[in-house]
Order: C-alpha cells, then structure tokens, then sequence
C-alpha cells in the first residue's frame, strides 16, 4: 500500500472509532481502556508485525456491570496466523463475565477485541461473505473447543458478536446503524 493509501486507511479508522466511541457516550458506556492498537512489532524477523493489525476500544456501562463491550478494526490476519480474515473488518460484541462480577474489576486482555476473528477456535462457522451474529453462553461447549485449541484461558463467560467488511461502513449513519445499533440489541 502507498504512504497515501495507509494516511487514508488510518484517517477512516481514527474517525470510525471516534465517532462510534461518541456514539457508545451517548448511551451510557465509557471507554474502559485508552485508545488503542494492538498486533504491532518491532521484531526485525517479523515484518508481517510492523504496523498495528487492530485498532479498538471496550466500553462499559453501571447499567450492566458485567458486561465489556469491543469495537475494532480488524486490519489484517493476527501476525502468528492465528487466524485469517479476507479483507479488513469492523467486528463488535459483547463480553459478558457472569452474575455478580464487575467487567470493570475483572482481569480481562487486548486481545478479546479481536474475538470475532478467533471464531473458528470456538467451533463457529464464519464463511465469507456471511458475517453471523455469534453468541455462545455456559451452556455451550465453545470453552472445550477454545481450550482444546491450545488457546488462552478467556475470563468471561459468554459472548455475542459480529464483523462486517471494513469497506462496508463509509460514513457516521453507518457507524450508528451498522454497528453501534446492533450492538447495543445485544444486550
């Protein structure tokens, strides 16, 4: 990609999570964690790693405490190929810890932004160009099949969650249609 190209891809991002970020405010959910990006290194024998493969934000609400919702932008399979993308996604859900514990006090990692993504460590199908809403609960065996892929212990209990395109969501009505609506159904 050109330096133009990464300028523009960075503005679409940065105005993205801002406006849905403001959007989330509007509702009673609060940055948890500073602005962020994730999947950048500076490791010499990982160029794939040299730009950032995520930009997200978590949010949460004292309306419903145990809850920890992600947006993110999914630029980029996760650098080890953890798993794969077809092309550059926004993704959103909802993490929920379990009754009676707080998501705000709950030791929780980066990486649940990318949780769409891991989807088929979990036993969800996602094809392309079928981008479900996923949601598993205790009931569930998708803690088996996450553990018996050799995956990180994950604190929370259930989850919903869905991705999109990147290319599909072009302006603010998108941003608040296509993501922050949907997303805030889900709880």
């Amino acid at each position: 990609m050109t330096e133009e190209g990464e300028r523009i891809l960075g503005r679409i991002r940065q105005t993205l999570l801002r406006t849905a970020e403001k959007a989330m405010e509007r509702k009673g959910w609060v940055p948890e964690s500073n602005n962020a990006v994730t999947g950048a290194s500076g490791m010499i024998s990982l160029p794939k790693a040299w730009l950032p493969s995520t930009d997200f934000r978590f949010f949460t609400n004292n309306a419903f405490p145990s809850l920890l919702a992600f947006i993110s932008v999914l630029l980029d399979d996760e650098n080890s190929g953890e798993y794969t993308i077809p092309e550059p996604m926004v993704t959103a859900g909802l993490l929920d810890f379990g009754q009676g514990r707080k998501a705000s006090e709950t030791e929780w990692d980066y990486w649940y932004s990318e949780w769409y993504g891991y989807s088929s460590w979990y036993g969800a199908k996602r094809e392309r160009n079928d981008w479900p809403i996923i949601q598993m609960g205790p009931t569930d065996d998708w803690k088996t099949k996450w553990k018996g892929a050799g995956a990180n212990e994950v604190t929370f209990q259930s989850f919903k969650c869905f991705g999109m395109p990147l290319i599909t969501v072009t302006n603010d009505e998108d941003v608040q249609s296509k993501i922050v609506t949907p997303l805030l159904a889900l709880v």
